[in-house]
């Protein structure tokens, strides 16, 4: 008899939560440089665009491999 999977479920929300603070973490990394530096606004909107750019090519990257298409892997499409 075969063992059952483990639910892919888990690791897709895990994931997606990373992602999410890929994103946020890096603004209020930039908000407290802002205030211990007086930077205002600067390292908040590099916080932003960074964690922006960092989220938005980790989704990508995400759902290329749940989808199967050659990434990161090494695998190629016949």
């Amino acid at each position: 008899m075969p063992e059952p999977k483990p639910d892919s479920r888990v690791g897709k929300w895990w994931a997606l939560s990373q992602v999410g603070l890929e994103m946020v973490l890096p603004i209020f990394l930039g908000v407290w440089l802002d205030n211990r530096f007086g930077w205002s606004p600067w390292a908040t909107t590099a916080g932003a665009l960074l964690g922006f750019g960092g989220g938005i090519t980790h989704l990508v990257l995400l759902s290329r491999a749940i989808d199967g298409e050659p990434g990161d892997s090494g695998e190629q499409r016949p």
